[in-house]
């Protein structure tokens, strides 16, 4: 073999070495962004497996009205008091659907669909729960429900006083087949209590809650609500200590609540003309 024929030989097997380099190169770099994604695709899915933080909202927005009204634990539906959870159900009516389409009575109040309230009676409690509709008044005597047989609606007063805690739900279980909904209960913010604070406002719960929801054909609804283990932290001073009254207006109303920051007027009560007299001191001994 000639000197040239070595040497076009030898460029050849340069060649392909140089070609099996960078394959190799290619292939080494794919193996490892492989296994690279392989990895991050276990750590997501491992975290989204114990990150329960959606369905923790879920749970939240299911219960906000319940909580808003503050119903008092019951261990069945039997047992519950009835017009808290239809009061409950109103209140998602309003909260989530079109009011706009809603009539109302000659004084302005609105008149909620039964249907509407027995539908998200089921999305709660279950789809074999039913009310017993009727016409009822809040236990201060402030308030009626009034409900209209020929119509199947309820007359919904325009406001309507409650202590307006908001829901935070801080434990998940799963219990018996049952999932126990452990709901921290956040009280209106106390801003006279706060005005020290220096911007730091509390916001744990006052008290806590559980919320007990069977399952029924692969969905959870809800049976009961009991006392929970978790108690709330003490603090020295906290906005929480005691739960403000609030009102909870009718969208597109205004707020009630700015009549309180209106100035109070005083007057007194001496006769005009009069002056109150003012303190003399000791008189001195004649």
């Amino acid at each position: 073999m000639s000197a040239e024929s070595l040497k076009k030989e030898e460029q050849h097997r340069a060649a392909r070495r140089r070609r099996r380099v960078a394959i190799g190169v290619v292939v080494a770099f794919l193996v490892v962004f492989g296994l690279v994604s392989l990895i991050m695709t276990l750590v997501h899915g491992t975290m989204n497996l114990f990150d329960d933080t959606e369905e923790r909202k879920n749970y939240e927005e299911r219960v906000k009205t319940l909580v808003m009204l503050d119903a008092i634990p019951f261990d069945s539906l039997e047992t519950a008091d009835e017009t808290v959870l239809i009061q409950a159900c109103i209140w998602d009516v309003l909260f989530n659907e079109d009011i706009t389409k809603f009539q109302k009575d000659e004084n302005g109040a609105y008149l909620v669909p039964v249907v509407d309230i027995d539908r998200y009676a089921v999305r709660l409690f279950g789809p074999d729960f039913k009310f017993s509709h009727h016409s009822f008044t809040l236990s201060d005597g402030y308030m009626e429900f009034k409900y209209n047989e020929d119509s199947q609606t309820y007359t919904m007063p325009i406001t309507s006083m409650t202590n307006n805690y908001t829901p935070s739900v801080v434990k998940l279980q799963n219990e018996d087949g049952k999932k126990r909904v452990t709901v921290g209960y956040v009280a209106p913010m106390d801003i006279m209590t706060n005005l020290g604070s220096q911007g730091k406002v509390s916001e744990a719960p006052a008290k806590y809650y559980d919320y007990i929801f069977a399952p029924i054909d692969g969905e959870y609804y809800l049976t009961a609500i009991t006392e929970s283990e978790t108690k709330p932290e003490v603090t020295a001073s906290s906005s929480q200590d005691l739960p403000m009254a609030g009102v909870v207006g009718m969208p597109d109303e205004e707020d009630p609540a700015l009549d309180d920051q209106k100035p109070i007027e005083t007057s007194s009560s001496a006769p005009e003309g009069e002056q109150q007299p003012e303190d003399q001191g000791e008189q001195p001994a004649e």
